[in-house]
């Protein structure tokens, strides 16, 4: 029976089942927070990691002046009261920002970009320990060329390290990098892929496989096609294993913005594909570890010209898959997706007022209860502060 208090009451011992253990709905939204600066400009959060208490770390753009953002961590409790928080400004005025997150059992290391004085945007990387403490920040590129920025961050299992992202070798040349870091931000080895057409390549995410091998998600230019999904896989070593490309219906833009890895090994990629001018659909892909694709799902959502973007994807200790993103119908909503391993769908849930506002995941994470985090900004209205950085939990 249905106590007071609870969504409902199927007492079997399994959750994402419609019906979970501590009899909540799957998908429920049990709690929802924002935070933000005073100055009604657009606050965001790009990545996130939960950690096995139960605490989140987001990070991402901050605004302390109108000068520009400035890189961002924030830290969560489990009940969703923000904690302590931590701003890193660069040498120049423009905007700074976190880009991705992942912890341990005792720090917590984020990536993303700073602002440099010669106009340029440096790759940056820190470690921080539970408490906030700076550990070490190391920092890269910036040479004015374009916009450097790491954009995806993994801890393997192993305790190493690594980090995805773009640099510009050339103005309009960007190229995929992966590089290793040692304790105290020491670089290692370093991996680089331009595609064919050496136009604009970037990384995007970067997952690790119990093995020890990465996965990296992004996309390359290809010549008279726009952007092509690219997720790729690497032993631990920077030895590419194999690389597979993601290209829509109407050969225009298709990114991968996120990636995973299950127990098995297998890969999970996320992203959207363009289908025209201002309509775009989101997919989730589903490879074998050698790199042979098993499934596709795709969404449009219930609008008769869709706009969907999957903009992450994670895997919960049963290897189910959970995509984040958004979609419009109305106004956008923050759009969360649950599919078995098989590519089934379980469940979907849209957050955010259907009417107005523009709500967005840009991120999301499993957590202790294979209970879901996902964050990204929502629009408060120009009376009440803006973009605020946005962070839910919801039953598995």
């Amino acid at each position: 029976m249905v106590d007071e208090g609870e969504s409902c009451d199927d007492p079997n011992g399994a959750n994402a089942d419609g019906c979970n253990e501590d009899c909540t709905s799957s998908g429920e939204l049990l709690w929802s927070a924002t935070v933000g600066g005073s100055l009604g400009l657009e606050e965001d959060f790009f990545g996130l990691a939960v950690a096995y208490d139960g605490r989140a770390f987001a990070t991402g753009a901050f605004f302390e002046s109108n000068l520009g953002a400035d890189f961002w961590v924030q830290q969560f409790e489990e009940d969703g009261t923000p904690g302590w928080s931590v701003l890193i400004d660069g040498t120049g005025d423009g905007h700074d920002g976190g880009r991705a997150a992942t912890v341990t059992d005792d720090a917590v290391y984020v990536a993303g970009k700073l602002a440099a004085a010669n106009g340029g945007d440096e790759w940056v990387v820190g470690e921080f320990g539970l408490d906030g403490t700076s550990v070490w920040t190391a920092l890269s590129g910036g040479l004015a060329l374009g916009d450097d920025a790491a954009r995806g961050v993994a801890a393997g299992p192993d305790g190493s390290l690594h980090v995805a992202g773009r640099v510009f070798s050339a103005v309009g040349d960007g190229d995929i990098l992966i590089r290793r870091y040692f304790d105290g931000g020491a670089e290692g080895w370093s991996s680089l892929y331009d595609g064919d057409a050496h136009g604009y390549d970037g990384a995007r995410a970067i997952a690790a496989a119990t093995s020890g091998d990465l996965v990296v998600g992004g996309f390359e230019t290809v010549a008279d096609n726009g952007l092509d999904g690219w997720t790729a896989r690497y032993r631990a070593d920077g030895e590419l294993l194999w690389a597979e490309t993601f290209q829509g219906p109407a050969g225009l833009d298709d990114i991968t913005s996120g990636v995973a890895v299950d127990g098995e090994g297998s890969v999970y990629g996320v992203g959207h594909t363009t289908l025209a001018e201002g309509v775009a659909s989101g997919w989730i892909r589903k490879w074998a570890p050698d790199g042979t694709a098993e499934w596709t799902h795709t969404w449009g959502g219930d609008d008769s010209v869709p706009l969907v973007s999957f903009l992450a994807v994670a895997v919960d200790s049963e290897d189910r898959v959970v995509a984040a993103g958004s979609e419009t119908s109305g106004a956008k909503r923050g759009l969360l997706q649950k599919l078995s391993s098989e590519g089934d769908l379980l469940w979907t849930e849209r957050f955010g007022d259907p009417v107005r506002g523009n709500k967005r995941f840009r991120t999301v994470a499993i957590g202790p209860g294979d209970h879901i985090w996902a964050a990204g900004r929502i629009d408060l209205g120009a009376r009440d502060d803006g973009f605020e950085g946005w962070i839910v939990r919801v039953a598995p």
